[in-house]
């Protein structure tokens, strides 16, 4: 059990937290953050009856509390089967550095987990490659596996294929006199074998889908949101981060660039995500483009409030609402001066 978890000062600037989050929310966030059950890997199972306990709070507040930080909030995850909590941006803030250390404590609470699905919950938002590599290997298993044939000393077997298994998606290649154990590489020859290792290259899913299906235009989206939003950060670097979130994006507006420009429109005229309203200055490419952030986008929570009066909804009463008489102010004035005509 861990004697402390960091808590960034960010978490009080972050926008959902300033406007949707109440009183109630906040302290049971810190709570799920820092509680004595919390793991370095951001899953780890407890009670209702736990947290009701160490809060104070009711069974059915606890399970409001859940209810709302799923459905309304969406930034955790909750299994009643098994138990086990997952907050969604725990690898972002807390799985940034690499260690040694750290890769041994990750490694053996990996195993503890029961739920799966909450660890590939959790990877989404790992930053890291090489932390984000042992959640792979953990969830999809071994990226090469071994062939069952090995390869003869005969003529006729000079060349066999090999195949590398990512995610579901099978990649062949040609090889010549290769048996592959793992990620250990035989070269058979009459006279001699030599033993070499090789690290094989991670292939990411989202990597695998482009091969297969239509490529992604990553750098153009980049340039979309350059020359559009030009009051924000512009994007400098792609890295497999902003690929997976470009790729989710591209897929969410069904690979229309069209849509995609009207969505970084829409980000550009708000006052609020582009700090003209002086509120918030915390948007970026990277935060409009995180699934939550793009919905409310999307749904017009960030545009500009304005007050429209029309003039032709003004109620009307019934004062002074009526014809009004005629007069004629020179022959008022004569009779006021008790002038009569005749006389003049």
């Amino acid at each position: 059990m861990a004697k402390y978890r960091h808590i960034y000062t960010i978490f009080w600037e972050d926008p959902d937290v300033m406007e949707n989050f109440t009183p109630e929310d906040k302290l049971f966030y810190l709570y799920l953050l820092t509680n004595p059950r919390t793991t370095q890997i951001g899953v780890y199972q407890i009670l209702k009856k736990e947290i009701a306990f160490e809060l104070g709070y009711s069974i059915e507040s606890v399970n409001s509390l859940i209810s709302r930080f799923v459905e309304h909030h969406k930034i955790i995850k909750y299994n009643d089967k098994t138990r086990e909590i997952a907050i969604k941006n725990w690898g972002k803030y807390n799985l940034k550095n690499s260690g040694k250390p750290i890769r041994d404590c990750i490694n053996s609470e990996l195993p503890k987990v029961k739920d799966k699905e909450l660890l590939i919950y959790v990877l989404d938002a790992i930053e890291n490659d090489e932390i984000s590599n042992i959640f792979n290997n953990f969830i999809y298993g071994n990226e090469v596996i071994e062939t069952s044939k090995s390869v003869d000393n005969s003529t006729n077997n000079d060349k066999f294929d090999a195949s590398l298994t990512c995610r579901g998606q099978n990649i062949k290649y040609k090889k010549e006199n290769i048996k592959i154990n793992n990620n250990n590489i035989y070269m058979q020859n009459d006279s001699e074998k030599i033993d070499t290792e090789i690290e094989t290259k991670k292939i990411s899913s989202d990597e695998t889908s482009d091969i297969c299906a239509n490529k992604i235009p990553y750098d153009e989206i980049c340039k979309l949101f350059n020359n559009t939003c030009v009051t924000l950060p512009k994007v400098k670097i792609l890295n497999n981060s902003r690929r997976k979130s470009i790729k989710a994006a591209y897929d969410y507006f069904k690979n229309d660039l069209t849509a995609i420009e009207e969505f970084f429109e829409r980000v550009e005229k708000s006052d609020f995500l582009t700090g003209r309203e002086g509120n918030w200055t915390g948007c970026s490419f990277d935060w409009i483009m995180k699934q939550s952030n793009r919905i409310k986008v999307i749904e017009g929570n960030y545009d500009n409030k304005h007050i429209n009066i029309n003039k032709s909804s003004k109620q009307v009463d019934n004062f002074n609402n009526y014809t009004q008489r005629k007069y004629d102010y020179d022959a008022l004035e004569r009779r006021l001066l008790g002038w009569n005509e005749e006389k003049i």
